[in-house]
């Protein structure tokens, strides 16, 4: 499932595009706003947005689309209960993100696309008059998705993503992007796929940030390590990536990569590795011992001796001395005598 999350600044114009007669559409679900036409909803939105009349963009518009694969088999009735189930599991995730939802919302379902989709619209306004935050919207919505994926046996836009990074050439939504911002957010989606493929199998056989970096390197990705000492004495770590002139953090990668979980996989790694080391131990002292208990040791050792000894057995050849060089030694001259002495 995919949820593309934005927000805009006119219920009247959300409300006149879900409800045009080109798209077919019909309401799924709503909650505190009239269902009878597109003048309604909309009046009843705004009513509740004069709350904070200083709102700007009060609207939360959540474009929800199903895989062709998650459609197939079903029937149209089908089909809209799941979008139907998905919005209502997509609600409370995102609640857990950002904070409750006690606010005014609207489903209305499309049919003018090959693939199922439907458009939650939400007040920002909630009942009581407080602002629903709107900051890192498009991670807590994907991250949302992901958890309706695993709850709903849905095919996951993480897994098809990556699958599509591994291959060469453009991915669909780089091929399918047609402006400049567009072309960035394409690019972007490569990379951190890219960087997830990267990481998931190497994150299951190392031990520590140190080995796992190692084992990224090769693949140009660098791993950013940062500690947060509190005053408590306590120390909270923080991991990010960076591949091909993109950062991302190891939450944005995918939720098995922050680095509380990557320090859980690292400590139950060490935990495998010392009980395989000490089960080998284990095993050497059983076979000793067994050699020791069947008297097959010292045969061992008599034959080891045996060898040993067949081995080092070398023939000895004499000595020769060395050949002596001859050294001439010069004489010593006669010492003159007084009368052979030059005169100056």
């Amino acid at each position: 499932m995919i949820a593309h999350a934005i927000t805009g600044d006119s219920f009247r114009a959300v409300c006149a595009y879900l409800c045009q007669e080109s798209k077919k559409a019909e309401v799924l679900a709503a909650e505190g706003v009239r269902t009878d036409s597109a003048q309604h909803m909309a009046e009843d939105f705004t009513f509740q947005q004069q709350l904070r009349p200083n709102l700007g963009k009060a609207v939360f518009h959540i474009a929800l689309s199903l895989r062709p694969e998650d459609a197939e088999g079903r029937s149209p009735e089908e089909v809209s209960t799941l979008l139907k189930a998905a919005s209502q599991a997509y609600q409370k995730e995102l609640a857990k993100a950002i904070g409750p939802l006690k606010t005014q919302w609207l489903l209305v379902q499309h049919f003018d696309k090959d693939h199922p989709h439907a458009h939650l619209v939400m007040n920002r306004v909630d009942d009581h008059g407080q602002v629903i935050p709107d900051a890192f919207i498009g991670e807590h919505s994907r991250r949302a998705c992901q958890q309706v994926e695993q709850q709903l046996g849905l095919a996951t836009a993480e897994e098809q993503g990556r699958a599509q990074a591994r291959r060469e050439g453009p991915t669909n939504r780089q091929m399918a992007a047609d402006t400049p911002r567009k072309v960035r957010t394409a690019g972007w989606q490569r990379a951190r796929h890219t960087v997830a493929n990267a990481l998931q199998p190497a994150v299951g056989d190392s031990g520590g940030f140190g080995e796992l970096a190692d084992k990224l390197a090769p693949q140009r990705i660098k791993q950013v390590v940062s500690e947060h000492r509190h005053k408590d004495g306590s120390t909270r770590y923080g991991v990010r990536y960076e591949y091909n002139g993109h950062r991302f953090k190891g939450g944005e990668v995918g939720p098995q990569f922050t680095a509380p979980k990557l320090l859980e996989g690292f400590a139950q790694v060490q935990a495998e590795r010392q009980a395989q080391t000490k089960q080998q131990v284990t095993s050497a002292i059983m076979e000793f011992t067994n050699l020791f208990e069947t008297g097959r040791l010292n045969a061992l050792l008599k034959e080891g001796a045996h060898a040993a000894a067949q081995r080092t057995v070398e023939v000895k050849k004499p000595i020769q001395a060395p050949l002596q060089s001859t050294v001439q030694v010069a004489r010593s001259l006669p010492a003159l005598s007084q009368s052979d002495e030059l005169e100056l």
